[in-house]
């Protein structure tokens, strides 16, 4: 059974976001996007690294394993990390001071680990530990590298060479006398955390990919219109990066027609067909232009265009409906949207589609019907709940309408929408009004 990616409606242009939500959103991601260069970040986070190691290491290394001083070595810590952090950021971006402070935060656990189990009476059991702490280490900073870079590649190679890391070290510490003094003890976290670091922030580096991190998050400011000039100034940096990726001229066209800049935007999606002449998306979304600016036969032809090339394209054949439906040509387009919701049983978007197509034909238990299927297929779009709301008050069930009214109003509705479901609300309440006055 295909498990659904819950973050996929992040990539998915139909759901729209609040301002809020989407700033919310941007902010966490913008800080990944900043980097010198990739071989001055491998260098710089390997160094850091491997001083997170040295440092874990000392802290529990036996010549000062006393609180107060602990106590002070913590604090020391924190002002290390305080004066990284800002210069990091100066001389590299903040993507790699996260990069930085995040090998620090690991190697460190690392290098305290080595100490403590390379101290244990018995060797096998100090073997152990060590290639347990190591796996454990090498799993966590392996999984949690920044999304950009999140493959199975730097899991892999975490998990395999932080136990071989943590072995080296605790071996030469049971093997000499470094373990007696703070400064061989800090030695061999570095040690640890070197094996670790060298390889691992070579190959993060290679995977952070900054012009699909780019990409991304102009993707993300496409859900809001308002945001467009915003997108459109990330994905004029991502396609400097990589200028042969169709889907980044699509992306920026979507957000040039946004701004009303149609010819531009029409340059852009023959761009991205040119360079990828098998992807529908471009004509798609030409399409729904059209479609939002009234000219229809324009958009019936985009659509067309999308089909030929991706027969399955479900919502393309929605759309393609829409536009019939607008040239009232209904036979035609309940055709395309039933064909729809038989390619894309799993997809809510066409569903939601079809249900608003019902309710202007006046069938609202079916429009009622699909948008229940949309709101159980997806639970974060608003123009779902909005759908299945207006149909409940259709059918003269105003209560569970305007449940369904508010929860379209949380997940964000396009401005115009939003005023016409906030209508609805007040029709609704002058309802209960007169009901109660009576």
């Amino acid at each position: 059974m295909r498990v659904k990616d819950p973050t996929a409606w992040q990539h998915d242009l139909a759901f729209y976001m609040s301002e809020d939500d989407l700033t919310g959103q941007a902010a966490a991601s913008e800080p990944l996007l900043e980097t010198g260069s990739k071989g001055a970040t491998a260098a710089w986070v390997a160094m850091v690294g491997i001083l997170g190691g040295a440092f874990g290491a000392v802290t529990v290394s036996p010549g000062i394993r006393r609180p107060l001083t602990f106590t002070v070595y913590v604090v020391i810590a924190a002002l290390l990390l305080r004066g990284l952090h800002p210069l990091t950021v100066r001389l590299l971006g903040r993507g790699t001071a996260w990069l930085a402070m995040f090998a620090f935060f690991w190697t460190a656990l690392l290098g305290l680990g080595v100490v403590l189990v390379a101290d244990i009476d018995s060797r096998w059991w100090a073997y152990g530990l060590s290639l347990a702490v190591g796996a454990f280490i090498g799993m966590m900073y392996g999984s949690f590298p920044p999304d950009i870079a999140r493959k199975d590649d730097p899991w892999m190679l975490a998990f395999l060479i932080a136990p071989v890391g943590a072995f080296v070290a605790t071996y030469v510490l049971r093997h000499s006398s470094m373990l007696e003094t703070s400064a061989g003890a800090a030695a061999a976290g570095a040690l640890a955390a070197a094996i670790l670091m060298l390889p691992m922030s070579l190959l993060l580096v290679k995977l952070w990919d900054i012009a699909q991190g780019l990409a991304d998050l102009g993707q993300l400011y496409l859900h809001n219109a308002m945001f467009a000039p915003k997108a459109v100034a990330y994905l004029d940096r991502a396609i400097a990066l990589s200028p042969n990726k169709g889907h980044y001229y699509h992306l920026r066209a979507v957000g040039l027609a946004h701004m009303n800049e149609t010819a531009r935007a029409d340059a852009d999606w023959d761009k991205a067909s040119t360079l990828a002449p098998d992807d529908p998306e471009p004509q798609v979304h030409q399409g729904i232009d059209r479609l939002r600016r009234g000219a229809l036969h324009d958009a019936v032809r985009a659509f067309e265009s999308a089909i030929a090339k991706d027969p399955g394209h479900a919502r393309a054949h929605a759309y393609l409906g829409a536009a019939l439906e607008q040239l009232e040509d209904g036979q035609r387009a309940f055709e395309h949207y039933d064909r729809a919701t038989r390619l894309a049983s799993d997809d809510a978007k066409v569903f939601c589609d079809r249900s608003f197509a019902y309710f202007r034909r006046g069938d609202y238990e079916k429009a009622l019907e699909d948008a229940n299927r949309a709101v159980r297929l997806e639970e974060r779009l608003g123009n779902a709940y909005l759908a299945r709301g207006q149909a409940l008050m259709m059918l003269g069930q105003g209560g569970e309408a305007r449940v369904s009214f508010e929860e379209a109003i949380d997940l964000g509705l396009e401005p115009a929408l939003h005023e016409d479901v906030l209508r609805k609300v007040e029709a609704l309440d002058d309802e209960d009004g007169d009901e109660e006055s009576d």
